[in-house]
């Protein structure tokens, strides 16, 4: 028997299986042909071949993602021996792949971290769930965090029969955080040490934007103004002053501003807190942070001593 291409009588083509076969009638040959129609059949098996097709390339490009992938990837018996794995792995295990199936991590990894990795995976076993985990592994230049997804394998039927993985290196992530961890602490003590700075120092000392608010001071301005930090920052002279002390404190700021640099007046004050008064030399300095303006930062000196003893040499 053979395949042909036949055609109908309104010329429609179609696939036939063509069967020949010797026939002897009163001593005479005749051969027998039967054209069975095959179309159906054929259409199946074409459907049945791209099937195949789009598996085996849906297969491969899942196993050029997992083997191509840095993470390493895995599945394992409810024993904890190897079913498959990518070639990530087996590159860190320095094997061969089909030489690790079938074994545990025992047999590449020092006992005590292949148990914190054997403990989560009864941790997925027991509680039939996926979990995240962090896991170590030695690499040559030392210790490498694992952040780990593990997730049970489990059949048709209901039946648990292992556990799979994917975890990836989190090493300079760790890294990362710790260095920021360690700059937030120092930025913590520094911030500290200069507030303790500030508010130890004898001098007036206060920062205000480019529109006047206040941003920052230490006691000593607290004790000028008659309120706290908190009740001084956000607010302007507006709010302290009167409307023509506001405006020649303004003055001065705008002054500093206009000029690209300090400038140095003197001012007799009173503190609001105990109603004394005080000479002071202030100098204020346009704040820039990364070559823009925020705004001015003013240091008040007393001087009453000295101008007091200037006045007395003027007498």
């Amino acid at each position: 028997s053979f395949e042909w291409i036949a055609k109908k009588k309104n010329n429609e083509e179609f696939y036939a299986e063509v069967s020949l076969k010797k026939l002897n009638y009163n001593n005479e040959l005749f051969i027998q042909c039967l054209i069975s129609d095959i179309s159906e059949r054929k259409r199946i098996e074409k459907e049945l071949i791209a099937e195949k097709e789009r598996a085996e390339n849906k297969e491969k490009l899942l196993s050029d993602l997992i083997n191509n992938s840095s993470s390493f990837i895995f599945l394992l018996d409810t024993e904890g021996k190897f079913l498959a794995l990518n070639n990530s792995l087996a590159e860190y295990f320095n094997k061969p792949v089909q030489e690790i199936i079938g074994h545990t991590r025992e047999s590449f990894l020092p006992k005590e971290i292949a148990q914190q990795h054997l403990n989560n995976d009864r941790l997925v076993i027991d509680a039939r769930k996926t979990i995240s985990c962090e896991e170590t592994a030695i690499h040559p230049d030392g210790l490498h965090y694992y952040l780990g997804q593990k997730f049970p394998l489990i059949d048709n039927s209901g039946k648990l029969y292992g556990v799979g993985g994917i975890t990836t290196d989190i090493t300079e992530l760790k890294k990362i955080q710790n260095d920021l961890s360690i700059a937030k602490k120092h930025a913590v003590e520094n911030e500290l040490f200069m507030h303790t700075l500030l508010n130890n120092l004898p001098d007036l000392i206060w920062l205000k934007d480019k529109d006047g608010v206040y941003q920052m001071c230490n006691h000593r301005f607290e004790q000028f103004i008659g309120a706290s930090a908190n009740e001084i920052i956000g607010k302007t002279d507006n709010h302290f002053f009167d409307a023509d002390l506001a405006e020649f404190f303004r003055q001065k700021d705008k002054e500093a501003i206009e000029a690209g640099g300090s400038k140095i007046n003197e001012e007799l004050i009173t503190f609001a807190s105990d109603k004394h008064t005080e000479y002071l030399e202030t100098i204020k300095t346009p704040f820039y942070s990364n070559g823009e303006l925020v705004g001015v930062l003013g240091i008040g000196r007393n001087i009453t001593e000295r101008k007091n003893a200037e006045i007395e040499l003027l007498k």
